[in-house]
């Protein structure tokens, strides 16, 4: 019935029975909320749609897929815990407040919800005088995070550098409470298969912090007797002392592909972008390779247990390359489910068996189970062999999940991703479809899309966004083919001949390059898309203006914009979106933080 759905299309499905399925509703781990279970009738077809009418609204949620790899068990660890994890799933700002993770929840919507942020005093934000950071040496990477009330008193701003060292603001003045270096990170690139793009090279992917154990998980890539190893710290978030146990070094873990073939973990071919994943009481850290896309490197995922702490498990994928390098990182989903989006496998011949690369990946729980032979454990494109041919990563961005209530036949939960394929993909997170299984795939951007994206919900409809070149913009044609535009596209429901599907609904330049964030009041009003201009360090490598922009969600008229008046001279990496919490904005540059305030 599933295959019949999509190659027959909606009418199709429809005339089958589809609109008449239920959907059962499932807990979120995340947000106590509910989201689409496994559905029997997803939308079915793909599509080369445009710009859209009108969506629905809907929540935020999760459900269930795969990848192609094997796994086993791996490397060092051992010691005491640094405390028990958050239950239910990963860690979200929920009840605890602040921001814990990349994205600002498991979804990786990007969405903060903050009363303050009405668009009337968005449009006076300034910088707060009270707040003097202190410095550091970068660059830095990874998004800063918030800690709400720490045992001193102070709510944190943690900030993570490339120099392997963490920063503890006091989130109130901007003053340091705290410092800690895991170690030199890697500076003579001789060591590694290839320099890549960031120099020195430490902390890059975003930690995640525990807040039951107030305790921050961090990978860093440190020096040992002169090699490279990448390790998994665990701070105290009080004081900044090492967590008992911790580090676990991930050098020499070893997993099994598909076929029985054992192969094993190594630093110097691997890079460490991806956010880390706290989910019930195990952290996931993704791993893929360096820029050049240089040595034997593949796509690893490391499970470890807090309560070891110990690698528990490892993945890699069968084919070398397909890593997980997006900045989004891992997604959670409920029942434990894991997503992941892979990159381009290395693999030149014109057809070539598929290995795991251009894949949306979704593992079954801690031990990162997953049946490659099975449609629902995992989505690939149907051109895999062309993008691995042409380094067109699908990976470029990590899925985000998201609910939508199609009119038509009902909630689903939805993952999204473009990367450099130029296609604003939508699969349906309880049946992924494996190869070609998507819902729907317009071409909405004229190249590549890196970094994160978000996706939210107004009374208009629901939206996603993303920093990229638009194929098309509806309000400003000129903006067509520029990188530094902000893309929000809104949703559209199916009819009886089109899937649901993705078109541009507005464009908006941010002066440079950098991944979206949400602001809403309670989830839905007001909503603004904020967009700051930081420099590329990939193509086409240039320089960010610095401005902060608000968008309107629904409309794109600018409610707030600086033109770089603030932070026109600081140094901001595109990878490093910027966050909000208890009424302020927080930006974190390769030397020091700044904070904007509202009247």
């Amino acid at each position: 019935m599933l295959a019949s759905i999509r190659r027959l299309g909606l009418a199709a499905a429809v005339a089958a029975g589809a609109a008449g399925c239920s959907h059962p509703q499932v807990e979120s781990p995340l947000d106590g909320g509910s989201c689409a279970g496994s559905s029997p009738c997803p939308p079915g077809g793909s599509s080369s749609g445009t710009s859209g009418a009108s969506g629905t609204s809907g929540g935020a949620s999760g459900g269930s897929s795969g990848a192609a790899g094997g796994s086993t068990s791996g490397a060092t660890g051992g010691g005491s815990s640094s405390g028990s994890a958050s239950s239910g799933g990963s860690t979200s700002g929920g009840a605890w407040g602040g921001v814990l993770q990349r994205g600002n929840d498991a979804a990786r919507d990007a969405v903060f919800v903050d009363p303050a942020f009405t668009k009337a005093n968005v449009a006076s934000l300034h910088l707060d005088a009270s707040f003097t950071s202190a410095t550091w040496q970068g660059p830095v990477f990874a998004q800063p995070l918030y800690f709400v009330d720490a045992a001193i008193g102070k709510d944190l701003l943690v900030v993570a550098t490339e120099q392997n060292e963490v920063v503890a603001l006091d989130a109130a003045t901007g003053s340091a409470l705290w410092r800690r270096t895991l170690g030199p990170p890697v500076t003579d690139f001789t060591t590694m298969a290839c320099p890549g793009s960031i120099a020195p090279l430490g902390i890059t992917g975003t930690p995640v912090i525990d807040p039951g154990a107030r305790t921050l998980f961090v990978a860093a890539l440190t020096v040992v007797a002169g090699k490279p190893h990448h390790e998994v710290w665990a701070l105290h978030l009080d004081d900044g002392t090492i967590a008992g146990g911790w580090p676990v070094d991930v050098e020499g873990a070893t997993a099994k592909l598909t076929d029985g073939t054992v192969v094993t973990f190594q630093s110097s071919v691997e890079n460490q972008r991806g956010a880390l994943l706290l989910s019930s009481g195990t952290l996931f850290v993704p791993y893929g390779g360096l820029w050049g896309d240089c040595g034997p490197y593949r796509g690893w995922i490391a499970a470890l247990s807090e309560e070891g702490p110990s690698l528990i498990e490892t993945f890699a994928t069968d084919a070398p390359g397909c890593g997980f390098w997006a900045p989004g990182g891992l997604a959670a989903a409920p029942k434990g489910a894991v997503i992941g989006g892979t990159g381009n496998a290395i693999d030149d011949a014109e057809a070539h068996a598929w290995g795991g690369g251009e894949a949306v990946i979704e593992f079954s729980g801690p031990m990162l189970g997953f049946n490659p032979a099975d449609d629902q454990s995992f989505y690939a494109r149907s051109d895999y062999a062309y993008l691995d041919q042409n380094d067109l990563d699908l990976g470029s961005t990590a899925p985000i999940r998201f609910d939508f209530d199609d009119p038509l036949t009902g909630r689903y939960s939805l993952l999204f991703t473009i990367g450099k394929t130029h296609d604003a993909i939508l699969i349906d997170q309880s049946h992924p479809g494996g190869i070609g299984g998507q819902i729907s795939e317009p071409r909405v951007a004229s190249g590549e899309v890196h970094g994160s994206l978000a996706a939210y919900h107004t009374a208009a409809g629901t939206y996603l966004a993303f920093n990229g070149p638009p194929a098309a913009c509806p309000n400003d044609a000129a903006a067509a083919g520029d990188p530094t535009q902000i893309v929000a596209l809104r949703v559209n429901p199916s009819t009886a001949t089109t899937p649901i599907e993705a078109g541009v609904a507005w464009c908006g330049s941010q002066g440079g390059f950098g991944a979206p964030i949400v602001t809403t009041t309670d989830g839905t009003r007001d909503a603004l898309v904020w967009g700051l201009g930081g420099s590329s360090n990939t193509p086409p490598r240039a320089a960010g203006t610095g401005a902060l922009t608000a968008f309107d969600g629904d409309t794109g008229a600018i409610v707030f914009g600086d033109r770089g008046a603030n932070l026109g001279g600081a140094s901001i990496q595109q990878w490093v979106p910027p966050i909000v919490a208890k009424g302020r904005l927080f930006v974190a540059t390769d030397t020091r933080a700044y904070a904007f305030t509202l009247p």
